[in-house]
């Protein structure tokens, strides 16, 4: 259980929506070595470095909005796919 606590945890980390990847700029320390021209044109944008912001009202309720879906979506399926408990017969 613990486990899979850390991973639903890490997930939400992973995929926190209010993020951007910012570009590291030549003669910055990236990963413990100073970054030439060479080597930032081989980073990837995937791989920048995230910074965090405070959203507005509009992204807040789209998270929110996207949440709600998920659940609904989640309880939809779980009644369509649910099986009847079998009575025991006597």
């Amino acid at each position: 259980l613990g486990v899979l606590m850390g991973l639903l945890v890490g997930a939400v980390f992973g995929l926190w929506p209010f993020q951007d990847g910012v570009a590291p700029k030549v003669g910055e320390i990236f990963k413990g070595q100073i970054l030439t021209n060479e080597r930032l044109a081989e980073l990837t944008p995937d791989k920048f470095p995230t910074q965090f912001y405070t959203p507005d009202f509009n992204g807040v309720m789209m998270a929110l909005g996207l949440v709600g879906v998920g659940y609904m979506v989640t309880t939809l399926v779980a009644r369509v796919g649910g099986a009847k408990p079998e009575r025991p017969h006597t």
